[in-house]
């Protein structure tokens, strides 16, 4: 049982190290792409969750033609309960707001 003789050639230092090479550049390969989908799935999560954010913007709101009204102290009216004919209120819309005066509820 003597051990089986190896040509040198095939395991030359070059060639050791252009086989190390290769499988440092598969594993960067595998590396970038698992980083890379990593980075896709967190952008997609983070668009995901600034769509919500955004549709719940008071902005927003007013931008789809809704209109935030408030007491002249600037309390948030939210009922017809809470005004009486002649009462002043503050009606801001998406580019400004104006005062409106309460003639009927």
């Amino acid at each position: 049982g003597e051990a089986p003789v190896i040509p040198v050639s095939r395991y030359s230092p070059e060639k050791m190290i252009l086989l190390r090479e290769e499988k440092t550049d598969a594993l960067c390969r595998r590396a970038a792409n698992a980083a890379s989908a990593k980075y896709e799935l967190a952008c997609a999560s983070a668009q995901k969750l600034f769509s919500k954010l955004e549709a719940l913007s008071p902005l927003a709101v007013l931008n789809r033609g809704f209109a935030h009204v408030t007491d002249p102290k600037g309390d948030n009216i939210t009922s017809v309960e809470q005004i009486s004919v002649g009462d002043t209120v503050k009606i801001a819309f998406k580019d400004g707001v104006a005062t409106a005066s309460i003639t009927e509820k």
